[in-house]
């Protein structure tokens, strides 16, 4: 707590001039925790000197820096610039207006700056990944339309085999079978049906079946198969369940074909 004049509102008064501090409190009251108008931008100064991400921006229409003028939040021109060009667009639909579209050279310098590459040739995104560990990037223009958050992968996809982004049909692939990879040589495009295959074919599925589960079932194929050949011979669902050491009602929907579909 400030001991003069300005007690417990010192905090806010930092904030104005020097005249309105003299007005207020006069020469001599005034608190010794206020620093005057020039101490401020001195400061201002040297701490944009000593650490760039504090810089003052300037504006890139009519050079005037901060805090002379206001500006948007990310933008690089002030706001009265930024008024006044909405004004002239509007009033000259058939002028030059500044490029939209990200170049693709400088989406590929962004995506090649978090690369890492391992022993196994994966391009590993060194950037921010999700939970199931892909890379994502934002603020990125696609075809000239200005996107929030995308995979790398499918980015990659898109910029070098021609994916369609848009299009949750198609997935992009990987051969390396790593989230995190996004070198164009590991990704194909496919189907979801296509996906699950290759998920299949490698032994990845979430949920295994029969004996590839790791050991949890009780029966194996030549038992399924000896299950539907004996009920075909009149044998009863509780002796045929006896015998494999299973409920009845699991030799039912195997005999049915409800239960192990993928044994023929």
């Amino acid at each position: 707590m400030c001991t003069k004049k300005c007690g417990r509102y010192a905090p806010y008064l930092n904030a104005l001039s020097n005249w309105w501090i003299m007005e207020l409190f006069g020469p001599t009251e005034r608190c010794d925790r206020l620093p005057t108008l020039n101490q401020r931008i001195l400061q201002g100064d040297q701490m944009a000197t000593s650490n760039p991400t504090t810089a003052r921006r300037i504006c890139r229409d009519c050079g005037r820096t901060e805090p002379d003028v206001a500006f948007y939040k990310g933008r690089r021109a002030c706001l009265e610039c930024r008024r006044n060009r909405i004004t002239y667009l509007a009033n000259n639909p058939d002028a030059e207006r500044r490029p939209r579209r990200e170049a693709i050279s400088d989406i590929w310098t962004r995506i090649l700056s978090h690369r890492q590459i391992d022993t196994n040739g994966c391009w590993n995104w060194s950037g921010f990944r999700d939970k199931q560990g892909y890379g994502r990037i934002s603020h990125v223009t696609i075809d000239g339309t200005k996107t929030g958050s995308v995979l790398v992968h499918r980015l990659v996809a898109h910029l070098k085999h021609g994916l369609d982004i848009s299009q949750r049909k198609e997935y992009a692939c990987h051969r390396c079978d790593n989230p995190a990879c996004f070198n164009p040589d590991h990704l194909f495009i496919g189907t979801p049906k296509d996906n699950s295959a290759d998920c299949k074919q490698k032994g990845r599925e979430k949920h295994q079946r029969g004996e590839e589960n790791g050991g949890g079932g009780k029966l194996t194929a030549s038992d399924v198969e000896n299950i539907r050949r004996r009920r075909l011979a009149g044998e009863t669902l509780t002796a045929i369940a006896s015998a494999y050491g299973v409920h009845h009602s699991m030799v039912s929907r195997i005999v049915k074909g409800r239960a192990w579909k993928h044994v023929d």
